[in-house]
């Protein structure tokens, strides 16, 4: 199994994911204990990315506006 960690990696590019398969068989097993936890928030979902995009363009600019000053 592969597990995408590219957005936490954008912020924290350093991290290193230590968590043994043990932890994600559980995890995964709590997930499909209930239904509802297999569903997608699409729209959430959608909301962080758009809060993360506003994040990272606002750290890109920030400098920039800074040093004009």
């Amino acid at each position: 199994m592969v597990f995408d960690n590219t957005k936490i990696k954008r912020f924290v590019p350093a991290i290193a994911p230590t968590t043994p398969c043990q932890g994600i068989r559980r995890t995964l097993a709590w997930f499909d204990a209930d239904p509802a936890r297999r569903i997608v928030d699409t729209e959430a979902d959608a909301a962080w990315d758009k809060l993360i995009d506003a994040w990272e363009k606002g750290t890109a600019e920030a400098p920039k506006d800074y040093l004009a000053r």
